[in-house]
């Protein structure tokens, strides 16, 4: 496809291709657009942030050692690999971490600094829906929206796209290249059968045995001219680095690539490895410092070429034709299923965890029950769309622009681009509505709902969640019950766990608990703003919440709070107003009663009658009081989005918890003098003791540091210094997590500050926090602090050789040194 000619074979010119499959998949609860807390990702908050701490940051800032276990360089991996990033995963990533996110976006444009301008991002399907089992329409919309997401961020347009899965038929390939990608990444196991370009003659590979070393062309079949090139990965090398001990040191791995080429081809070869990316610092600690050194050391001294698969390809474009596989079903291959694509739709046997006796007879049910869904939103999403768009499927394929920015003046560019006629805002909402259900009804089919052993896993409970979503968005359509007959199909897909029973139970158990609508949006600003003095507006997730009204008063252990409010959605733009009594008894009963679209004089007669009778009547009367205009349903605590149901269960038990700590510091306190009494003879201390006194310093050091103001200096940090000194005489080290994260913040301003200009009193700060976190031994992370710190040296170590040495800058340089190597680095090598 390049307008370049190729280069002449000469040499035995070895090449090497890393490529990472980075990928998590969407887990935001589909009703607030937020993930919620993963108890199974703990100490972390949820399995992406414990990922990106293992995985995506440190492949950003990846270390170099020397024999002393002391930093020599930081090596962004992303700039020497070939990646792809889930278009979900990058969203979270912008919003959570948005140093990292930085860094990767960055290094694309490096590496098209290195390798010929092609850089090494390429793009993924939009959610990793498997392409060869979604209709036409999906593929097509998962492959735009994914182009669209690259483009947006990258800021190019992708060359390539990995398949989710590389999951792959004749028809995904035709549809990749009528969107314009010019390769693909599979498996040696998806090839059938290869022949020379300018012959007839075809060989047969599909045992595996493709020459890996270069790329092939495939012709879509009925298509004269149509074609796309396809790398296939080092089935064996890949499958090392992934499973095996490739990655145990750099030498292992970079004989490993070694072994791969052939020595005596003539042609330059090109060795290409693909994993999950995650394999490098998740699935294998130390991968990232194992991939950093190979591919910036060692890979040169072995006469190996650092490149990406564009750039090779430009180079050495194919001189073979290749046939696909079909699969046993005739729908395709995959490289993580054996029967092709039957893993994510059926009990084929594929599967990574679990008991041996469980089985996945749920598979082919939950796909069952999902189709109906899809099937059932298409002819609605048709019928109804058509009122508001000129094209219903561009709109949807355009609608990424929207998820991308959902500010209005965007909604509204996007609308005055696709609407049949200037739609009214009660049009719009409806219109955006139709457009989310799209969305869901795609978000439900990501891979990883089947790809492990059972229908109550975390990853299958969230695929029927957007389900659900999708579900509850199109009711607004039509009469027929979808919620009840998607019921129905789940209660056929058996759980390997008696408590769940099927699909259905599961439903019930796990994702119905999590469904979100005003009325419940309401009663959760009623409950928390018991507890949190909200502004006029706020914002609750992806909800505007405008205070119209709002009245508190107590008397006794009873308190009465009503409200009236104006709730927007900022995905669908709907908006309602409410209005809420809430009645708290004691310390952990709520009872929160709501009505949607209420008038303000209604509501208005009911606050003065409630607050008229308030402390007259008997809590019972107010019960009576509250069903007489609200009905007998309310909602609660445990109707509380997870997050702040926890923060708010915390603040409940805040009073048991001082009176625990006033225990505990009174034990303390009282019997210190037999410290030295046990230690005279050599008796342990009592474990109850050391309980106390552990909780009790942690809880003092923690409010010392929290204390702390700049300037920083070793005095200051004196009472700090006692506490450590009392913990060492009773042998206790604390964990205290908040002064940790004090410090850090402390180190991390200062330091991002040395990018405006570096000046000697911030440098004594930093090196005055080394020094104590170095004493207080709190193992901090501290990887991103090397990182800026690291760029700035650069950059100080360049304006050296344009200055003359004086005084100032004799302080200056050794303060540099001190706090290098107080980071960890070894300050001769730089």
């Amino acid at each position: 496809m390049s307008s370049r000619q190729p280069v002449k074979p000469a040499t035995s010119q070895k090449y090497l291709v890393v490529h990472g499959h980075f990928y998590q998949p969407p887990r935001e609860n589909p009703w607030i657009e937020e993930i919620e807390i993963q108890q199974s990702a703990a100490p972390f908050h949820n399995w992406n942030q414990k990922i990106d701490f293992e995985c995506y940051q440190p492949n950003s800032m990846a270390r170099i050692y020397d024999e002393k276990n002391k930093i020599v360089d930081l090596v962004n991996n992303f700039e020497l690999m070939s990646f792809n990033f889930g278009p979900t995963l990058l969203s979270w990533l912008e919003k959570y971490n948005p140093y990292t996110y930085e860094k990767i976006i960055r290094a694309d444009h490096v590496s098209r600094q290195l390798f010929s301008g092609h850089g090494n991002a390429i793009a993924q399907g939009y959610n990793h829906l498997i392409m060869p089992l979604a209709t036409e329409r999906d593929r097509l919309t998962q492959i735009r929206w994914g182009v669209a997401d690259f483009k947006h961020r990258f800021g190019r347009d992708p060359e390539a796209m990995w398949l989710p899965e590389t999951a792959v038929n004749n028809q995904t390939l035709r549809d990749l290249i009528h969107e314009g990608l010019k390769f693909v990444i599979l498996s040696p196991w998806q090839a059938q059968a290869i022949k020379r370009l300018e012959r007839r003659e075809w060989h047969e590979v599909s045992d595996g045995h493709i020459d890996t070393t270069r790329p092939y062309r495939y012709f879509v079949p009925d298509a004269p001219g149509k074609y796309i090139d396809i790398f296939f990965f080092q089935a064996e090398l890949s499958g090392n680095i992934s499973f095996g001990s490739a990655l145990q040191n750099a030498d292992t791995l970079v004989n490993s690539i070694e072994q791969a080429y052939f020595p005596h081809k003539k042609f330059p070869q090109l060795v290409n490895v693909a994993t999950d990316g995650e394999t490098f610092g998740h699935h294998k600690t130390f991968g990232d410092l194992t991939l950093a050194y190979t591919l910036k050391v060692k890979a040169a001294q072995m006469g190996i070429k650092i490149t990406n698969y564009a750039e090779y390809l430009e180079k050495y474009p194919p001189q073979f034709e290749v046939k696909i596989k079909l699969g046993e079903s005739g729908d395709g291959t995959s490289w993580s299923c054996a029967h092709g694509v039957e893993r994510w739709r059926s009990d084929c046997g594929c599967h990574t965890d679990g008991p041996d006796d469980w089985n996945q007879a749920w598979r082919k049910p939950l796909r069952g029950a999902l189709d109906a869904v899809r099937d059932k939103l298409t002819l609605i999403f048709e019928q109804e769309a058509s009122k508001y768009f000129k094209d219903i499927w561009q709109a949807r394929d355009a609608y990424i622009r929207i998820i991308l920015d959902r500010s209005s003046p965007n909604i509204n560019r996007y609308l005055a681009d696709y609407q049949i006629h200037k739609l009214t805002p009660a049009a719009k909402i409806l219109a955006l509505k139709l457009l989310e259900m799209e969305r869901h009804a795609m978000l439900m089919y990501t891979s990883c709902g089947w790809f492990f052993s059972e229908v109550s896993g975390l990853e299958t409970v969230q695929i029927i969640k957007y389900a659900a979503r999708a579900i509850q968005l199109a009711q607004e359509f039509t009469d027929e019950d979808l919620e009840g007959k998607f019921l129905k199909m789940l209660a056929k897909a058996p759980s390997n766990i008696a408590r769940y029973g099927n699909g259905r139970g599961i439903y019930n158990k796990l994702v119905q608990p999590y469904k979100v609508d005003f009325a419940k949006v309401t009663s959760h600003y009623a409950i928390s703003s018991i507890f949190e003095d909200y502004p006029e507006v706020a914002h609750l997730y992806c909800y505007r919440v405008q205070r119209l009204d709002y009245r508190q008063q107590s008397f006794g252990n009873l308190t009465l709070v009503m409200g009236h409010i104006k709730i927007s959605s900022e995905i669908t733009r709907e908006s309602v107003s409410t209005y809420f009594a809430l009645l708290r008894f004691g310390v952990y009963d709520f009872r929160c009663s709501v009505k949607c679209s209420g008038r303000n004089a209604e509501y208005l007669k009911i606050k003065n009658e409630l607050f008229g009778q308030f402390s007259k009547v008997h809590v019972l009367e107010l019960n009576e009081l509250l069903d007489k205009y609200f009905g007998r349903h309310y909602l609660s605590l445990k109707d509380l989005f997870l997050e702040e149901r926890r923060q708010i269960v915390n603040l409940l038990s805040r009073d048991v918890l001082k009176k625990l700590e006033s225990a505990y510091y009174e034990f303390y306190e009282e019997n210190w003098g037999m410290v030295e009494v046990f230690k005279q003879v050599e008796l342990p201390l009592p474990a109850e003791y050391l309980t106390s006194a552990e909780y009790i310093l942690n809880q003092q050091l923690n409010q010392e540091v929290a204390r702390l103001e700049s300037p920083f200096t070793m005095k200051k940090f004196g009472r700090v210094f006692e506490i450590l000194q009392r913990a060492e005489e009773l042998e206790l080290t604390l964990k205290a997590e908040a002064s940790q994260k004090t410090l850090d913040d402390f180190l991390l301003q200062r330091v991002n500050k040395l990018k405006a200009g570096i000046k000697l009193n911030l440098l004594q700060e930093i090196d005055t926090i080394l020094q104590v976190d170095q004493k207080l031994r709190l193992g901090a992370d501290k990887r991103i602090v090397q990182d800026i710190f690291f760029g700035v040296l650069k950059e100080y170590k360049k304006s050296l050789a344009k200055q003359r040495a004086g005084d100032k800058q004799s302080l200056v340089t050794k303060k540099m040194a001190s706090i290098a190597q107080g980071l960890g680095f070894n300050i001769e090598a730089l």
